[in-house]
């Protein structure tokens, strides 16, 4: 959600306090389930969280291309790429 901020008559816009992104539900980093507390929070705050990086997320973007979940492995800075990603999966 929005938040309108009144500053010196001018309006801005505040979008970082409340962006969540729109898979967080689904996604087990948001739940806490494959990562511990510490590491997962850093991912929320980095990529969950975060309107402007949320699409580089490479769980995100499996999401999107593939209409899957993707697999627990994949972290969202992971370093293997999308085609490497997807062929891992259809081979397990």
């Amino acid at each position: 959600m929005r938040q309108l901020i009144m500053t010196n008559s001018k309006q801005q816009t505040n979008t970082s306090n409340n962006f969540v992104c729109p898979k967080m539900d689904n996604c087990p980093i948001f739940q806490n389930n494959i990562l511990n507390k510490t590491t997962g929070e850093t991912y929320k705050e980095l990529y969950c969280k975060n309107e402007k990086t949320h699409t580089s997320c490479k769980r995100f973007i499996i999401s999107e291309t593939t209409g899957s979940s993707a697999p627990n492995y994949v972290l969202p800075n992971c370093n293997l790429s999308i085609s490497e990603i997807i062929i891992r999966s259809r081979d397990s």
